[in-house]
C-alpha cells in the first residue's frame, strides 16, 4: 500500500447495477469541437453509452466542486450491450472523428453533434448513426487503424469469440479470416509500424500476423456439402513470428510515440513484456502484484516511456520503462485507466471501475491521514531493560520447547462445533452408487456452528476414509456471527472395504484479532451404513477370539440393529459389495466373543465396533470393576503378511504400467513430430509408414492407460485392506501384551496406512524405516546388532526384510520387552 493517495479532481458514478471492463473507457474529441477538448465516453455491458465532459472550478476552502448535472453530455440506450468503444476516422470522404460502438452481433458508427440554445439547458447532444454492419459471428473485441498503409482513414477488425477477423473498409465489408490453432479469445492489438496484428493465444504463445498475409490468405470458413470437392485458392495463415510467454496475457498496448521506439507492450498476469515489433523482447519486469490495466504515454526523455499500471488492490504505480517513479493510492480497483487533458489539467489521470465509478484525479502529496502514535515516554534504566529483556528470552524459550511454530491455534471456546446424525431407523436408502444402477445406504449429518464473537472466512471440511465420502463436505462462510447449520449426506463410494467409520468436521477461520484458529469435532457413523444383516455363517477361514472379564452380552441388546431375535447368539453382517463377518455370542458364563470370516481384513472394523459398543454398554453400569479385554490365541502374521505380499504384489504392476505408459507417450510424441514435420514440408515426401506406427503407438497408449485405471483402483482396494488388518494385528498385540496408550499409539503412527497415496508413495518404505528405528532405540536388543536405519526411502525390490523386522519386533513385544523412547 502506497503512503500517498491520488488528488480527486471530478467523479461521477456511471448508472446503477451496470457492468464495465477496460474496453468500456475511450478519450477523446468526441464531438469534434474547435477548441479539441476531449471528451470522456463510457459504454456498459448494459447497452447504455455515456458521454462526459467534465469541468470543474475551485470553491474558497480549496475544495474542487466537482460533478454537475450538466457534465453528462449524452445518455444513450443502446438495442444491444456495448462491449467496446473506439474513436477514429471510420467515414469515407470525411477527415472527422467518429464512434464506433461494437455490439454482440453488430457494429455500428455515430456520430455526435450539438445544437447549441438560447435556453437553460444549453448545448443539447444528439447521436445519428452513419452505418451499421450486422456481424456473422459473435464478436469479442475491435482493432482500428491504417490497415494496409492508407492515408487520412481508419479501418476496422473485429475479434469473434470463435477466432474469426472480420475486416470493414469503413462503410463496406472486406473479408474474414480464421486464426490457426484457435481455442480461446484473448488480447488483440494492431502494429502501425509493421501493418500487423499481434495476439496471444490459449498455448500462452505471442504471435504477429501480417495483414497483407491475412489478405491474401485462404478464407477458413466452413464450405457446404456441396463445395467439398472445389479446392481454395490462396496460402495458409501463418504466424510471422511468435514468442512463447508462459503466462496468461491480460492487456496488449502498442506505445508508438516519437521521441521512444515503438514497443508492443504485454501486461501478464505475473509479468509485464515489452516486444519490439520484430518480435525482439526489449524488456521484461517481474511484478510482485496482481495487476489489473495499464496505460502508456510518452516520457519528456528520449528513447524511453511512461507507464501507468494499476493493481487489483487499488494502486496506482508510475513507471518508466521498468524503474518505479511514483505510487499512490485509489480509491478503487480500476478496470481501465488512460492519461488525458481534462479542462486545464494536463495529464490527468482517468480511471473507471467495473461497477461504473468514474474518477479524473491526479498525482499529489496527499499522505494517508494515519499518525503512529509516539511511544509513552518513561525513565530508561540499562538495569531494567536488560532484566526485563531475560524474562522475555525465558519465555520465548519456554514456548518454543513447550509447543511447535504453527501458523494455526487450536480454538479455545470461541466456536463451538456439534455434529448430529441420524439414528440407524433414519438412514436413506435413497442415493445412487457411482455406477447410477444400484441404491446405497446413507446417512444425513447436520453441523451446528455456535460462536459467541464475529468470525470471519470460516472454511469447515467434513473428513471421512475412504470408500466414504461426504457429498457437499467443503464449504465456506465468508461471516459467522452467531449460528449457522448446515447439512450434508454421507455415503460408499466403491467397492473397496472400509477401514473406518470416524468422521471428523475441521473448522479454519479468523477471529476478531485476525489470527488463524482452528477447531474440530469428530462423529462416529453408524455401522449399517456399509454393511447390512444377513444370516450368520457356522465356518469361516479365519476366527478370532475376545475374552473379556465381564459376562457376555447378548447379541440383540449389543446389536439390535442387526439382530431381533431375543434367542439368538449369532450376529451376521455382510458389508456392501464385500465379504461376509460373524459374530458368535457365548453364554453370560463364558465371557468371550469369537469374530469369523473368509477375509482377515474385514475382521478389524466388527471387532472395533464389538469393544466400543462393549465399552458403551458396561459404561452405564456405574458399580463394579473396570471393563478389560484379552486375547490369547497367536497373533496371526501369516494372514498378515498375506495381505502385505497382495499389496506389494499390486503396486509393483501399477509402478511398472505407469513406466511402461511414459516410454510409449515418449514415443508418440516422437513419432508424431516425424510426421507432422513431413507434413509441413515444403517438398512432400513420404511418410515411411510413420502414420502407421503412429496409429499403433497410439493403440498401445489407450491400452495401457486403462491397464494403468484398473491397477489404481486394485490399488485403492488393497490399500483399504491393508489399513484394516495393519490395525486389525495391532489391536490384538495391544490386547495380548496389555500395551499402554503411549506405546500403541506409536505403532500406530508407525504402521498407519494413507488411504489417498499414491502408487508411487510406498507405505512399505516408511513402514521399515520406522521398524528399523524402533529396533535401534526403545526396542534394542544389546546382543543382537540392530538392523541399520535406510538414509533414503527407495522403492523395495520384495517384502521379505520387512515381514522379518514385523516378526522382531512383535516377537520382542511378546517376550517382554517395554518400548523406551527416552
Amino acid at each position: 500500500m502506497s503512503l500517498f493517495k491520488v488528488r480527486e479532481w471530478w467523479s461521477t458514478h456511471c448508472g446503477s447495477d451496470e457492468n464495465f471492463d477496460t474496453s468500456c473507457l475511450c478519450i477523446g474529441n468526441a464531438d469534434n469541437n474547435p477548441a479539441k477538448t476531449n471528451q470522456i465516453l463510457v459504454g456498459s455491458h448494459s447497452g447504455v453509452l455515456r458521454v462526459y465532459q467534465p469541468s470543474c472550478n475551485m470553491e474558497e476552502d480549496g475544495t474542487f466542486e466537482g460533478y454537475k448535472p450538466d457534465h453528462l453530455l449524452l445518455e444513450c440506450q443502446m438495442s444491444q450491450a456495448v462491449l467496446q468503444v473506439s474513436l477514429g476516422k471510420f467515414v469515407s470522404g470525411s477527415d472527422k472523428v467518429y464512434i464506433a460502438l461494437l455490439h454482440p452481433r453488430k457494429l455500428s458508427v455515430y456520430s455526435i453533434t450539438g445544437n447549441a440554445g438560447d435556453a437553460e439547458p444549453g448545448t443539447q447532444y444528439h447521436l445519428s448513426l452513419m452505418y451499421e454492419h450486422n456481424l456473422q459471428y459473435s464478436s469479442f473485441s475491435l482493432v482500428k487503424g491504417t490497415f494496409g498503409g492508407v492515408k487520412d482513414r481508419e479501418f476496422v477488425c473485429v475479434q469473434s469469440v470463435d477466432g474469426a477477423l472480420s475486416f470493414f473498409e469503413q462503410g463496406s465489408f472486406a473479408f474474414t479470416r480464421f486464426l490457426p490453432e484457435f481455442l480461446l479469445p484473448g488480447p488483440f492489438a494492431y502494429v502501425s509500424k509493421t501493418d500487423s496484428f499481434v495476439t496471444v493465444n490459449t498455448a500462452f504463445h505471442f504471435e504477429s500476423y501480417r495483414f497483407q498475409t491475412l489478405a491474401v490468405a485462404t478464407e477458413a470458413a466452413k464450405r457446404p456439402a456441396d463445395d467439398a470437392d472445389v479446392i481454395p485458392k490462396g496460402k495458409r495463415i501463418v504466424a510471422d513470428w511468435s514468442v512463447s510467454i508462459g503466462e496468461e496475457a491480460m492487456d496488449i498496448t502498442v506505445a508508438d510515440f516519437s521521441n521512444a521506439p515503438t514497443l508492443i507492450l504485454v501486461l501478464g498476469e505475473r509479468t509485464l513484456f515489452a516486444f519490439k515489433p520484430s518480435g525482439e523482447l526489449h524488456f521484461l519486469k517481474m511484478l510482485d502484484y496482481s495487476s489489473a490495466c495499464l496505460f502508456p504515454y510518452p516520457s519528456a526523455n528520449e528513447g524511453s516511456i511512461m507507464l501507468l499500471m494499476a493493481t487489483q488492490r487499488s494502486t496506482l504505480l508510475v513507471y518508466q520503462d521498468t524503474t518505479l517513479k511514483w505510487a499512490a493510492q485509489l480509491t478503487f480497483a480500476p478496470v481501465a485507466v488512460a492519461r488525458a487533458t481534462i479542462q486545464s489539467i494536463e495529464g490527468a489521470v482517468v480511471a473507471l471501475s467495473d461497477e461504473g465509478q468514474l474518477q479524473c484525479c491526479y498525482l499529489g502529496t496527499d499522505p494517508s491521514l494515519f499518525v503512529a502514535q509516539a511511544p509513552e515516554s518513561r525513565d530508561f534504566s540499562f538495569r531494567e531493560t536488560e532484566e526485563e529483556l531475560k524474562t522475555l528470552e525465558k519465555l520465548i524459550k519456554s514456548a518454543t520447547e513447550s509447543e511447535p511454530v504453527s501458523l494455526f491455534f487450536w480454538a479455545e471456546g470461541e466456536l463451538k462445533i456439534k455434529v448430529i446424525t441420524s439414528t440407524v431407523s433414519e438412514l436413506d436408502d435413497g442415493v445412487y452408487s457411482d455406477d447410477g444402477d444400484t441404491l446405497v445406504p446413507s446417512v444425513i449429518v447436520k453441523v451446528h456452528l455456535e460462536t459467541s464473537t464475529p468470525l470471519h472466512d470460516v472454511h469447515v471440511v467434513v473428513q471421512v476414509a475412504r470408500p466414504l465420502v461426504a457429498l457437499n463436505g467443503d464449504f465456506t462462510l465468508s461471516s459467522l456471527l452467531d449460528y449457522h447449520q448446515m447439512a450434508f449426506t454421507v455415503k460408499q463410494a466403491g467397492d473397496a472395504l472400509p477401514s473406518s467409520l470416524e468422521l471428523k468436521v475441521v473448522a479454519v477461520y479468523q477471529s476478531k484479532g485476525g489470527a488463524s484458529k482452528v477447531a474440530q469435532a469428530s462423529l462416529h457413523l453408524p455401522l449399517t451404513l456399509v454393511a447390512q444383516p444377513c444370516m450368520a455363517e457356522k465356518t469361516s477361514e479365519h476366527k478370532l477370539t475376545i475374552e473379556t472379564n465381564k459376562p457376555a452380552v447378548p447379541s440383540n441388546e449389543l446389536f439390535s440393529d442387526f439382530v431381533s431375535d431375543i434367542n439368538s447368539q449369532t450376529v451376521g453382517m455382510q458389508f456392501l459389495h464385500g465379504p461376509q463377518v460373524s459374530i458368535l455370542v457365548s453364554r453370560s458364563s463364558r465371557k468371550y466373543y469369537r469374530i469369523q470370516s473368509d477375509s482377515f481384513a474385514a475382521l478389524w472394523l466388527p471387532t472395533m465396533e464389538l469393544i466400543r459398543r462393549l465399552h458403551q454398554y458396561y459404561k452405564r453400569s456405574v458399580n463394579g470393576e473396570a471393563l478389560k479385554y484379552s486375547f490369547s490365541s497367536n497373533l496371526p502374521l501369516q494372514e498378515y503378511f498375506d495381505i502385505i505380499d497382495k499389496y506389494f504384489e499390486v503396486r509393483q504392476r501399477g509402478m511398472e504400467l505407469e513406466e511402461h505408459l511414459g516410454q510409449r507417450a515418449a514415443q508418440f510424441r516422437v513419432v508424431q513430430k516425424c510426421v507432422l514435420t513431413k507434413l509441413k514440408d515444403k517438398t512432400p515426401t513420404p511418410l515411411n509408414n510413420f502414420d502407421s506406427l503412429l496409429e499403433v503407438t497410439q493403440r498401445e497408449l489407450l491400452s495401457l492407460a486403462n491397464q494403468q485405471m484398473e491397477a489404481c483402483k486394485a490399488h485403492e482396494n488393497v490399500i483399504s485392506m491393508l489399513s484394516s488388518a495393519s490395525q486389525l494385528i495391532l489391536l490384538l498385540l495391544k490386547l495380548k501384551v496389555q500395551m499402554n496408550s503411549a506405546d500403541f499409539k506409536i505403532f500406530q503412527a508407525a504402521f498407519a496406512v494413507d488411504l489417498n497415496s499414491s502408487i508411487k508413495e510406498g507405505w512399505e518404505e516408511k513402514l521399515e524405516a520406522a521398524l528399523c528405528h524402533l529396533l535401534q532405540t526403545g526396542l534394542r536388543n544389546l546382543d543382537e546388532e540392530p538392523p541399520p536405519v535406510p538414509t533414503e526411502l527407495v522403492p523395495l525390490k520384495d517384502v521379505a526384510r520387512l515381514k522379518t523386522l514385523i516378526a522382531v519386533t512383535f516377537e520382542r513385544l511378546l517376550d517382554g520387552a517395554q518400548l523406551s523412547l527416552d
